[in-house]
């Protein structure tokens, strides 16, 4: 079940940058990907770029994002990767772009 794009706003708006970046990549990833998802493979090279310091493989299963963003309700797990687990109208979703530029 996706949960409200109110709450997904909310919870993008609260995403912590302050360690590692990932949940914000992931998500903001998804949310430039056509149909809010993407596959598993082109997530993981976002995050290695965002964070090279990691193997590529890492991001994969050992990765905490995805536990997080799929506990959080924001992402789904789909058969080739994740999507965003919210219905947006164009206007959110350019609300939800805008958000992410401004997470540091």
């Amino acid at each position: 079940m996706s949960i409200s794009s109110k709450q997904f706003l909310e919870k993008l708006a609260k995403v912590k940058t302050n360690q590692a970046s990932y949940q914000k990549d992931a998500l903001c990833h998804a949310l430039n990907s056509k149909g809010l998802e993407n596959t598993l493979e082109s997530f993981m090279e976002v995050l290695h770029k965002a964070t090279p310091s990691n193997p590529l493989s890492f991001y994969k299963v050992q990765c905490p994002v995805w536990k997080i963003l799929t506990g959080k309700s924001m992402m789904v797990k789909t058969k080739t990767g994740y999507k965003i687990n919210a219905k947006l109208t164009p206007g959110q979703l350019k609300e939800a772009k805008k958000i992410c530029e401004g997470l540091a």
